[in-house]
């Protein structure tokens, strides 16, 4: 199994059945009869729709996507004492994500998404698995829903949106690659314009002090001159 594999529905499929087999049936955790159920319906449904996507609509994304995501939440309560159950669910929740994002669904708890991802990037240290996150995150953003996205302007500090945005760019820095960082950057302008130069500036700060590769800290310079903080 390819950990770092977050947009194959067929990887989110064995890993809902890996989890399946050790932690829900590990009676220690006492997995509720229920939770056990909705697991099977949501594998089941992935597998259908991995069949025959054209039986879908968006009414039935967005009952997979509630049902999903508040089961995983619920599981990673259940499993938080474990290590191993809770790297595999974080791994979970972020594949569900990115199929969310691919098929036009939307997150309806984007909180949680966005602490899990937190937890992820902050234990990947390999180019590969960063950008293999990016990739995710892009995704993930795509099913932002669009209410939350129009109110940018009006969030706070700690907002769940607003560090998802972050996060992408912080993500985008650590995987060295110019391009992705310039993409992710744009996403900032676009929603955050008036968090962005803070953003440039402490990023260039930060480079100063670390062994960035040149061409990283060129392009964050650039962006950091081109919208200064005033």
């Amino acid at each position: 199994m390819n950990i770092y594999n977050y947009n194959s529905t067929a990887s989110l499929i064995e890993l809902l059945l890996a989890f399946k087999s050790t932690a829900v049936a590990d009676i220690e955790y006492s997995i509720e009869t229920n939770a056990k159920e909705a697991l099977d319906e949501i594998t089941q449904a992935l597998q259908a729709h991995q069949a025959d996507n054209s039986l879908f609509d968006a009414v039935d994304i967005s009952d997979i996507a509630n049902m999903g995501m508040q089961l995983f939440d619920h599981l990673n309560y259940k499993v938080k004492r474990s290590a191993e159950y809770t790297h595999l669910l974080n791994h979970i929740v972020l594949s569900f994500s990115f199929w969310l994002g691919s098929h036009g669904g939307t997150i309806p708890q984007l909180d949680f998404v966005v602490n899990t991802l937190a937890t992820v990037s902050n234990a990947t240290y390999e180019r590969i698995g960063l950008e293999a996150l990016y990739e995710a995150v892009t995704y993930i953003i795509a099913a932002v829903p669009e209410d939350i996205k129009s109110s940018s302007s009006t969030l706070g500090e700690g907002e769940p949106w607003k560090v998802l945005v972050l996060n992408y760019c912080i993500i985008s820095t650590r995987t060295h690659n110019p391009e992705l960082m310039k993409a992710a950057f744009d996403v900032l302008l676009e929603y955050f314009p008036a968090d962005a130069p803070r953003f440039f500036q402490q990023g260039l700060n930060e480079m100063k002090q670390r062994d960035y590769p040149s061409q990283v800290e060129a392009v964050i310079e650039r962006y950091s001159q081109q919208y200064p903080v005033t």
